[in-house]
């Protein structure tokens, strides 16, 4: 198993098993040294969540994933094809018998080519925000992803949409 970070629409766990069928939540986490921006150009043109060598803090979900389903995510994610993977240092978890998380390596992908000014579809907000409600990461977290602009997607029968409904709803992507 190897331990993912993520920051973005992955976080909502029927999103990530769906593309990697044996991934479990570890719990919430945090990396320090970036931000999060929508600053990744999607397939679709839409703007898609990046980490930005910015500083800062930005918290996420640490999942494990079968080694074995890290290829699934890198397809899904675009690796080599506008976002890079990285490896990270993540604090997982907050209890009150530990004086300070514990650290772990992760991996996390990265834009290629940050590009300021995208924005993202609405469904796609709303996975990340789903994502956030269910592993109860800060307040400040959610109320930074629902202030952000976003545009309804043009195409109301495409392939991203349809799965992103699905995984809000729970379950596969009905055909069309």
């Amino acid at each position: 198993m190897l331990d993912y970070f993520a920051y973005g629409s992955n976080m909502l766990t029927a999103r990530l098993v769906a593309r990697c069928p044996g991934a479990r939540a570890r719990g919430r986490g945090r990396v320090r040294g970036f931000t999060v921006a929508y600053a990744k150009v999607g397939r679709d043109g839409s703007g898609k969540a990046t980490l930005l060598t910015a500083g800062g803090v930005v918290e996420g979900v640490v999942f494990a994933i079968p080694a074995a389903e890290v290829a699934n995510l890198d397809e899904a994610e675009g690796l080599g094809r506008g976002y890079d993977r990285i490896t990270l240092t993540a604090e997982i978890g907050e209890r009150a018998d530990r004086p300070a998380p514990a650290t772990r390596p992760v991996f996390s992908y990265i834009a290629t080519a940050p590009t300021p000014g995208l924005l993202p579809f609405v469904w796609y907000r709303d996975l990340i925000l789903a994502g956030i409600a269910e592993h109860g990461l800060p307040p400040a977290v959610a109320a930074w992803h629902r202030a952000a602009r976003a545009v309804e997607d043009p195409d109301p029968e495409s392939q991203g949409r349809r799965a992103a409904l699905a995984a809000l709803a729970g379950g596969p992507p009905k055909p069309s």
